[in-house]
């Protein structure tokens, strides 16, 4: 399989292969674990500085088979600024941290912050509640990379308060 290529950055993804964009991927554990290995092995990635994985939500199966699969230099946790999200997060970054994961956490950074209508360009709404990752990574001892927001025209903005990345 071949990369989809967006500028520099190299993307994989089940929407990508899969023949209707409408139609839910209705996957349990052990496909998802299948189309990791299948997406780590058989993808010709060619030369990588880091590889991203975008996992959903949670401690499932797919994130079990990724610690499984290839040695991990660390993680960054994504978490939308809600309880519920936050919660997810948490249980994450517990996971990575457990004796026999042992996964180095290297952030966590506030995905969907705020949002900023096209028309008024200087407002934020925090529709989501404000600053929820930032003050877990706080409590939670692990560094905060940065903040995105969304727009009603579809542009992410990011606002960074320090990205050092491990060498």
């Amino acid at each position: 399989m071949v990369p989809y290529k967006v500028d520099e950055l190299e993307v994989i993804s089940t929407g990508l292969i899969t023949s209707d964009e409408d139609t839910a991927l209705m996957w349990r554990g052990l496909m998802l674990s299948k189309a990791l290995e299948q997406f780590l092995t058989d993808v010709e990635w060619g030369e990588l500085d880091y590889l991203f994985v975008d996992l959903p939500p949670g401690t499932g199966d797919v994130h079990l088979s990724l610690i499984q699969s290839i040695p991990l230099d660390g993680v960054v946790i994504v978490s939308t600024p809600q309880e519920v999200a936050l919660a997810d997060a948490r249980r994450g970054v517990n996971m990575f941290k457990m004796d026999n994961v042992n996964v180095p956490i290297i952030g966590l950074v506030e995905n969907m912050s705020w949002f900023t209508p096209e028309e008024l360009p200087d407002n934020k709404y925090y529709i989501f509640g404000r600053d929820g990752a930032k003050n877990l990574s706080e409590g939670l001892n692990i560094s905060f990379f940065f903040f995105s927001s969304t727009t009603s025209y579809g542009i992410v903005s990011v606002s960074y308060t320090h990205l050092t990345l491990p060498t």
